[in-house]
């Protein structure tokens, strides 16, 4: 499974977390190829170098539907995340567009309107995103022993 995907959807994940000036643009892709999932899949080492090369941008289009392995970090003092033999997959609930132009990451719900990655005001804005939450659980199950809980959400 190529790279490119998921950086890119660890990229949105990330511009939830950054504040910066609203800036909702519609972005002109004619000269743009528009990849899909299965396109990026089918062909990996041509959507990851075109993305790469800081002269050819490139859009995405993940469709309703579409699933990725979500590889999931953690940088915390004391805590260690095991990698699982088997991933947890990501499935996305409406369609996202992602263009990068080898200088920036953007997103766009619609592949019209779109916010710089780092454009919380925007993206919010564009996704319809309210306050997060962050909860953290553990306890003990007969089944799985100690067990730590993580749920991440947007209203």
């Amino acid at each position: 499974m190529p790279v490119f995907p998921n950086r890119l959807v660890a990229a949105a994940a990330l511009a939830f977390s950054l504040g910066a000036c609203s800036s909702v643009q519609h972005l002109e892709l004619r000269d743009t190829p528009m990849y899909t999932l299965a396109d990026l899949r089918a062909k990996p080492d041509e959507a990851v170098k075109r993305a790469m090369t800081l002269t050819q941008p490139i859009a995405v289009h993940f469709k309703k539907g579409d699933e990725l392995a979500l590889n999931l970090g953690l940088d915390v003092p004391g805590l260690t995340l095991v990698a699982s033999p088997t991933p947890a997959t990501v499935r996305l609930d409406r369609d996202l567009y992602g263009y990068f132009d080898g200088k920036r990451l953007w997103l766009s719900p619609d592949g019209d309107q779109w916010a710089k990655i780092d454009d919380h005001k925007g993206l919010r804005k564009l996704f319809g995103l309210g306050r997060g939450t962050f909860q953290m659980g553990a306890g003990v199950t007969a089944a799985e022993g100690a067990v730590l809980s993580v749920k991440v959400g947007m209203r």
